[in-house]
């Protein structure tokens, strides 16, 4: 069955560890099927870094650098790259397969879960767009020259 409601959760600035205990906290007391899906909305203060739960920080961040510069590091339980959090809103989603749509892919599966946030920026007037959506046929998207606090060069 479809969720059509979601619990709001918005517990604005937080520190990195906070930020993480609440979204493992989340996830380890829903139950797929009976607990309501979740979005939760929170920032970061002071700024910090979050790693990947596979990465290891010394390969991909100069730890030296990171502590003089005193950003905290903390582990995201989901995958992915480093990600330096400064003043931006995060999200968490914590729902089952159960609450979307069929999915013939996990790229569908992201676009049914963050159908709401284009929507949400259209409604803004923005012209938002998935990344990928705005490539000419064939083009694979790539980030180029991006810089990363404490990263290594």
């Amino acid at each position: 069955m479809l969720a059509e409601t979601w619990r709001l959760i918005d517990t604005g600035l937080l520190d990195g560890p906070t930020n993480m205990a609440i979204d493992e906290a989340l996830l380890a007391n829903f139950t797929p099927e009976t607990s309501t899906p979740v979005l939760r909305l929170y920032g970061w203060s002071p700024p910090a870094l979050s790693l990947g739960r596979f990465q290891k920080a010394a390969e991909v961040l100069d730890l030296d650098r990171c502590r003089e510069a005193g950003v905290p590091i903390v582990r995201r339980i989901t995958g992915g790259g480093v990600i330096y959090h400064a003043e931006v809103l995060t999200y968490s989603l914590v729902c089952s397969p159960s609450h979307l749509p069929a999915a013939t892919s996990i790229k569908e599966s992201f676009r049914h879960l963050t159908s709401f946030l284009l929507a949400f920026y259209r409604s803004l007037g923005l012209a938002a767009e998935y990344a990928v959506d705005l490539l000419p046929a064939g083009a694979a998207y790539r980030k180029e020259g991006e810089r990363r606090l404490c990263r290594r060069a």
